[in-house]
């Protein structure tokens, strides 16, 4: 899969829910581990889960061979469907398509069309090949791959979790003031692909939830090397159910 289809799959665009309620003070200088029951609810307490997300913004993608900026637009229904453009200088230069079992991927310059199943996807880029983890990725959630062999640890004036097993390795690293995730690493432990996801420049919605509107992405990957994307999210419309516009022309051409 060509690294520029992958900057449709990667855009994150969403960031965690706001607590509710008044707060009690956090001495950082004394921070202390939580008990696992707890540090396990903090993390649920940080993901999102609306039914309907649109939203635009602009991506930065650098790969060893090519860096470029465009924008994008895109709708996630949740458990069902993502479907996102990609523009540069105005012109859709890419749409994309995944659902729970496939990905569909539209060249509207050169006129073909590619598709494949998200085991593909996993292959490349050591993303597990679940719908639901690669929600996660878009919405800013954490993306939990393994429970097994959990800790609960301070870093850097930070809550830190972390869990392995034989296939996965997972760290998060959460706000201990505002419960936020700020950061998570998920590595395959068999191909060593592994990526690095940083969250920050929350800001409330009018539906009360934080969104992060700065997204950094660091990917080393086997096919393509290390590839950096930055996602600057512009607007966001949470929960308002949209028509989803996806077709393949019947004159694109198919390529493997």
């Amino acid at each position: 899969m060509k690294p520029l289809y992958f900057v449709l799959l990667a855009v994150i665009i969403l960031g965690s829910m706001a607590c509710g309620g008044s707060k009690k003070a956090v001495n950082l200088d004394n921070l202390k581990p939580l008990k696992m029951s707890k540090m396990t609810a903090k993390l649920e307490d940080a993901a999102t889960h609306p039914e309907w997300l649109y939203s635009k913004g602009q991506i930065h993608y650098k790969d060893h061979r090519i860096s470029i900026g465009v924008t994008y637009s895109a709708i996630l229904r949740k458990d069902s469907i993502f479907v996102m453009a990609v523009k540069k200088l105005g012109m859709v230069v890419g749409k994309i398509k995944i659902t729970p079992d496939s990905i569909i991927i539209l060249n509207p310059f050169q006129k073909k069309w590619m598709g494949g199943t998200l085991e593909e996807i996993a292959n490349t880029f050591g993303v597990p090949p679940k719908f639901s983890i690669i929600q996660d990725m878009i919405l800013g959630n954490p993306m939990i791959v393994t429970r097994q062999n959990a800790n609960s640890v301070i870093e850097n004036k930070k809550y830190k979790y972390t869990a392995h097993d034989n296939n996965w390795l997972n760290h998060f690293w959460l706000d201990p003031i505002k419960g936020l995730l700020v950061k998570q690493y998920l590595k395959d432990n068999h191909t060593k692909q592994r990526i690095i996801q940083e969250i920050s420049e929350y800001k409330e919605l009018e539906s009360g939830t934080l969104f992060s509107f700065l997204r950094t992405l660091e990917l080393h990957t086997l096919q393509n090397g290390q590839i950096d994307i930055r996602i600057n999210t512009k607007k966001v419309v949470w929960n308002q159910p949209r028509a989803i516009h996806f077709s393949i022309p019947s004159h694109y051409e198919q390529v493997e």
